[in-house]
């Protein structure tokens, strides 16, 4: 379960299962040349399911906010193992790398 299922640069959305963790999230983006990331770092090994269950924040929560209030706008559970997350501010662009 922790699987990147879809990614659509131009809606700024993307679907993956709850086992992704955020770091993963990054680098497959990076690899992809993408230029987009997700900002939120709550610690290591942090997992997109439980940023979503613990509204997480973290250190770059000041200038890019947290989870709960920012974040994951919309998720939607399907057979209790995809979280999907539709949200055109769940990624940001330009990365800052």
């Amino acid at each position: 379960m922790d699987k990147i299922l879809r990614l659509s640069v131009p809606d700024g959305d993307i679907t993956v299962q709850p086992g992704v963790k955020w770091e993963d999230l990054n680098a497959h983006l990076k690899d992809l040349g993408v230029p987009l990331f997700f900002p939120l770092d709550p610690g290591p090994g942090a997992t997109i399911g439980g940023m979503c269950g613990t509204g997480c924040s973290g250190t770059n929560a000041v200038r890019y906010g947290t989870a709960k209030a920012e974040w994951f706008l919309n998720l939607v559970s399907e057979r209790s193992e995809v979280a999907s997350m539709y949200s055109t501010r769940l990624l940001i662009s330009p990365s800052p790398r």
